[in-house]
């Protein structure tokens, strides 16, 4: 009987790490698995204040401010936006057309 449960106990054990080890890998590929640390994340206060001097606007609220451009990093690509003279979205593409 206490062989048995032995064996239980590893296995549970095992299947933990496992699981842990796969998550993990997983989270490395999709940005959409959230873990405990995701549920307070630390931010670097120079992006934070980049973030607002870009985006607020006293009378617009939210809003990208015009002639400003942006990267996010969605994984491992890249993502650049172009906001215009009058804050709309420019696209790199636009100008090849």
């Amino acid at each position: 009987m206490v062989i048995i449960l032995l064996y239980l106990i590893i296995l549970l054990i095992s299947i933990e790490l496992l699981l842990v080890v796969f998550i993990s890998f997983l989270q490395s590929r999709i940005s959409w698995i959230i873990t405990n640390k995701d549920e307070y994340p630390v931010f670097e206060e120079i992006k934070v204040k980049n973030f607002l001097r870009k985006t607020y606007d006293p009378i617009l609220g939210w809003n990208w401010k015009p002639k400003t451009k942006h990267q996010e990093k969605i994984n491992s690509k890249y993502n650049n936006i172009f906001f215009g003279d009058l804050g709309e979205r420019k696209s790199s593409f636009s100008k090849k057309k």
